[in-house]
């Protein structure tokens, strides 16, 4: 019997049998995990995409949606790739999320498309203490943040946008490195190493970094020492595993250097910010010392490896090191403090402390004998640097769908979003009250895991009939494949306590500049009755973004509300209506619509 149900539950979670459509010469085949889905799991999806003679097609950008079944196909991708707010799907596989490291010990979750016109949070994570650095997981369900002054490691569900646990790790932790399922932390006590639910090694030391074997590099003292790879299997102990003893340990370097791999030179690269100096390490040795200016923040290589840059805010340069030759091949003056530097696949972005002008400079002119070009573009009213804690995590990312990249300005509570070639950035996404530290991405959009496969995870919280609805805009396929999610008996009944909100009246001759009252209730989805419902929040926007407000509303005797608002222009806005007494979330689908004249 147990055999039988052992093989039962592996059989459920196998993927379900791929199922393939033809249209225009594009077979397009689809499996779906788990095969018995049911409302709450984590759905995947993945698409096989080939041409009529059955060659993969890679690099084309798939979109798909989980649509209601019954619907027509191609007017359902149609609604969905209006991008309207009323238009959204059950379940959307072309999702990203802008996440921010705050200066009041929260993380802002931002969607670009959908949270209120690109004004609004998602959700807040708390966080025990301030963040200072943070690292997401190869499949982006997890995201670990160093809180310095709680000493501890926060292990966020990125699905839920909750912390899971908190894993004590040392004293005022910092950096923040993931590789081969471990979590690599810096702290005041040493490099903690965490595997699952706790610290499975400390080591001493102060700074850390990888090479392509995923062999760690630690500096301890001046002392660099190697440890062995790890591999995935986290019941490997002792691991990590430190090669002792001959040349390796007696390695020495100045004890407050940033280290860093070149994948391209494949070496390791020790850069002393007090002396100036640069040595390139091969094995056991020093193969050269390259002088540069003190003071330098950084040392980051190009996406190929091939050269470092390194930021100096005192000198207002930034260097550039090429490890062919392992000298200084190219020097960019920059004013106003340039202290960080991040990567495109095209373009070096150079953050500066005391503008709100980044600077881009083209790396396919990084080598090259003539002087380094730069271009810029601002970042914002506040000058980049302006917050009142920085942070060591990067305030400048690559965006998802690029090229492009995010940046955070501090003082402006703002996230900026650049398209490269433009002028000045695109728009942006407000963080309230909140100062962004720190940038970062959640990518939940279908990705190309092999040639012609793409692949998608989400939670699909709703039972229903469904339709994976698949669309490919060159050549242009639109195509649909149905699928099942089973109510789990714990969710059905809840849902038979479940609420909703009703407008008590139309909003009529709504003008701009003058007062609009909303008067709604939230009723039992079973009995229609009045619920009680206690303190709800309400958020008011104008379509598509331009303008919202958020507020708090209290019950009247009757249990109903009323909110007074004043829209500043004439156009379509919306209202939502969130009550945590009444199990409805911010992002829940019953809003409020009026037009002012």
């Amino acid at each position: 019997m147990k055999r039988l149900a052992s093989a039962i539950a592996l059989t459920l979670m196998l993927p379900l049998a791929a199922e393939t459509k033809i249209d225009r010469g594009i077979a397009v085949g689809l499996e779906v995990t788990p095969r018995a889905l049911r409302d709450g799991d984590t759905m995947r999806i993945a698409f096989t995409v080939r041409d009529e003679s059955g060659t993969p097609l890679g690099n084309v950008r798939p979109a798909a949606w989980l649509a209601p079944h019954g619907r027509d196909c191609t007017g359902e991708a149609a609604r969905f790739l209006s991008g309207g707010i009323t238009d959204r799907a059950p379940v959307d596989f072309n999702n990203y999320y802008v996440l921010a490291l705050n200066d009041d010990a929260t993380v802002s979750v931002v969607d670009p498309r959908f949270s209120f016109g690109g004004s609004q949070m998602l959700a807040l994570v708390p966080l025990e203490s301030r963040g200072e650095d943070w690292a997401l997981a190869p499949d982006g369900e997890t995201l670990f943040v160093s809180m310095s002054k709680a000493g501890k490691l926060a292990v966020v569900d990125t699905h839920a946008w909750k912390v899971r646990r908190s894993i004590p790790v040392g004293a005022s932790p910092s950096r923040v490195v993931l590789r081969e399922g471990k979590v690599w932390v810096v702290t005041e006590d040493g490099i903690a190493v965490v595997s699952g639910e706790r610290v499975i090694e400390r080591i001493p030391g102060n700074a850390i970094a990888f090479d392509d074997r995923n062999n760690a590099y630690v500096l301890d003292g001046g002392v660099i020492r190697r440890a062995v790879a790890c591999g995935g299997n986290a019941s490997a102990f002792p691991c990590p595993r430190f090669e002792s003893g001959g040349a390796a340990s007696a390695l020495h370097v100045p004890p407050r250097s940033y280290i860093a791999w070149s994948k391209a030179a494949q070496m390791l690269y020790a850069a002393d910010p007090e002396s100036g100096r640069v040595f390139a390490i091969r094995g056991a040795k020093i193969a050269a010392t390259i002088d540069v200016e003190k003071g330098f923040t950084q040392i980051r290589f190009t996406p190929d490896g091939r050269h470092a840059f390194l930021p100096n805010p005192g000198a207002n340069i930034v260097q550039v090191v090429d490890t062919a030759s392992n000298r200084v091949v190219q020097t960019a003056d920059i004013p106003d403090g340039p202290d960080q530097v991040t990567f495109t696949s095209t373009l070096a972005y150079v953050r500066r402390r005391g503008s709100d002008t980044v600077m881009m400079i083209p790396l396919q002119r990084i080598g090259a004998a003539n002087a380094i070009g730069v271009a810029d573009f601002t970042g914002g009213q506040h000058p980049l640097g302006a917050g009142r804690f920085p942070s060591i995590a990067d305030s400048i990312v690559e965006a998802p769908v690029g090229p492009a990249v995010l940046v955070a300005n501090p003082k402006d509570r703002s996230i900026y979003y650049y398209k490269e070639g433009m002028a000045a950035p695109m728009g942006g996404f407000k963080n309230g009250s909140r100062e962004p530290r720190a940038v970062l991405v959640v990518d939940r959009s279908l990705r190309e895991q092999a040639k012609g496969v793409y692949a998608a995870t989400a939670v699909v919280n709703d039972p229903g009939k469904y339709n994976v609805v698949f669309f490919l805009d060159a050549p242009r396929v639109v195509t649909c494949f149905p699928v099942e999610v089973a109510e789990r008996p714990e969710t059905a009944a809840k849902r038979v306590r479940a609420a909703y909100v009703e407008p008590l009246a139309e909003i009529a001759s709504a003008r701009a500049g003058a007062p609009a009252q909303i008067r709604f209730r939230i009723a039992d989805a079973a009995t229609r009755h009045t619920r009680e419902a206690g303190e709800v929040e309400v958020v008011i926007m104008e379509a598509p973004g331009i303008w919202q407000r958020r507020m708090t509303a209290m019950p009247s005797q009757d249990g109903t509300y009323a909110i007074q608002v004043t829209p500043p222009s004439a156009g379509t806005y919306y209202v939502w209506i969130a009550a945590a007494a009444a199990g409805l979330p911010i992002n829940n689908p019953y809003f409020i619509r009026f037009e002012v004249d």
